[in-house]
């Protein structure tokens, strides 16, 4: 509730799938506007010193990232490498990106590019962190894979289309 002040109000934790629903006091009536989980629980794959990264992360009921944030995590190239501010600064790149995009990576990607070159809809590219290249792709698939396990329970037919582009 801290972290999503109102007008959300978060409901009790599921048990169908480890989701906190996010409804809204602006249309109280309409269930569910976005749900919260963490990584860990969904898609917990294991980092270079073995333990997975435990990320929170909010989506829309339409498949939008309206957050990701670093709970706890055990790189070694984040803890006394490069320190985390470039982590938490990767994930906010999630915010405003939908899971219907395809999702690459790359180096001093541009942040206003949806695509690669074509500025193709379907495409979206996060700018990755140097030195850190595997580890940001495990975020990655932690977060795409959490947010699609999320997004097939409780999403629906949305979530076939949704699910496409993760492989």
């Amino acid at each position: 509730a801290r972290r999503f002040p109102p007008p959300f109000k978060v409901a009790a934790k599921l048990t169908e799938v480890p989701a906190w629903p996010l409804s809204s006091e602006l249309t109280p009536n309409s269930g569910p506007v976005a749900y919260v989980f963490e990584s860990i629980d969904l898609a917990p794959i294991p980092g270079f010193e073995g333990t997975p990264f435990n990320l929170l992360i909010a989506i829309d009921a339409q498949g939008n990232f309206i957050s990701v944030e670093v709970l706890r995590q055990h790189e070694p190239v984040f803890l006394s490498g490069l320190g985390e501010p470039p982590l938490r600064e990767f994930v906010t790149q999630y915010a405003g990106r939908n899971l219907k995009q395809q999702f690459l990576i790359a180096l001093n990607a541009d942040r206003n590019r949806t695509g690669p070159a074509d500025k193709r809809s379907d495409q979206t590219t996060l700018d990755g962190v140097a030195k850190a290249t595997a580890s940001v792709r495990i975020v990655n698939q932690s977060v795409l894979g959490a947010a699609l396990e999320v997004a097939r329970a409780k999403l629906g037919k949305r979530a076939v289309i949704l699910c496409h582009h993760y492989q």
